[in-house]
């Protein structure tokens, strides 16, 4: 649509340290796999690029790349959502860069693509946007939104100074399937906006603790690939449960009081057509309850 140039790289540029290159953009994926091609190197060569002055945006899997890399201090946890596809009106912060050409009267919002990511917390970094809370004026959403309230009050996009250089990660899909018209501006901007005027300033103590904070928190979560999502009643757990183990899934289970959410590996992304047993597993699923979501990549 933009016309865009643009250069694939691998992980071999990056650990050579990404010459020519003045933004990298790394989109959603398997972080784990990521860390692995690149290696110890790699990822000192992308730390190394953007604190040399390199600017790097990156959503959902790119976003854990950024905290393995040291290049954010975003703290990243699971949520207990059920919201697989959900427009959110997020909070943009009007003197932040991301919002350039977004503001109206009042404070600027922008709708963004949610589906049962992570929540995030800023670290050391600026929430160039936030998820208001229930009640506040700018809430609102559009789809099924159970537990979304989780989100209130954390931040969808972080805008980091990294040395000479900045790192700007979001915890949704900016670009969703292409057609995301309301976040387009927003990567646009992350892409080809100005820096921000007054970039933070933290001690050597403060930023190493920032990012074993966020490190922990990344390794902390589950390590499925992009995992298949059903989200279930409580009283319906132990039969999934059940079901997952009958069909040798490998899983983890995440609980609230009211319902439970089982994440399903699925480290090859693979689709409905192509996974081995979750047609079959959704059929027993429908046979026996009925879930309050099933969503896949």
């Amino acid at each position: 649509v933009w016309g865009v140039p643009y250069t694939r790289v691998s992980a071999a540029r990056i650990q050579a340290g990404l010459s020519g290159i003045d933004v990298l953009l790394v989109p959603d994926g398997y972080a784990n796999q990521a860390q692995q091609s690149l290696g110890n190197k790699g990822l000192k060569a992308l730390a190394a690029r953007v604190e040399g002055g390199g600017r790097y945006v990156g959503y959902l899997g790119g976003t854990e790349l950024a905290v393995a890399a040291g290049i954010s201090t975003a703290v990243l946890q699971n949520t207990h959502t059920a919201a697989p596809g959900t427009l959110i009106r997020v909070r943009l912060d009007p003197a932040s860069p991301l919002a350039a050409g977004l503001a109206h009267e009042g404070t600027p919002t922008a709708w963004v693509m949610y589906n049962n990511d992570d929540r995030m917390s800023s670290g050391l970094g600026s929430p160039a946007a936030s998820f208001p809370a229930p009640g506040d004026p700018a809430f609102h959403t559009s789809g099924l939104a159970i537990g979304v309230d989780e989100l209130a009050d954390t931040a969808a996009i972080i805008d980091e100074a990294v040395g000479k250089g900045r790192s700007i990660v979001f915890s949704f899909d900016p670009n969703f399937r292409g057609w995301t018209e309301g976040t387009q501006r927003l990567l646009w901007n992350a892409l080809y906006g100005p820096d921000p005027a007054a970039p933070g300033a933290f001690s050597a103590s403060q930023q190493a603790e920032a990012r074993k904070a966020a490190m922990g928190a990344a390794k902390a979560l589950p390590a499925l690939g992009k995992p298949i999502r059903i989200v279930v009643a409580s009283s319906d757990a132990d039969l999934t449960r059940a079901l997952l183990l009958k069909y040798g899934a490998e899983f983890k289970e995440l609980r609230k009081a009211e319902r439970s959410i089982f994440l399903i590996e699925n480290r090859q992304a693979l689709s409905r057509e192509e996974h081995p047993f979750i047609t079959d597993l959704a059929r027993d699923l429908r046979q026996q309850l009925t879930p309050i979501s099933f969503s896949m990549p």
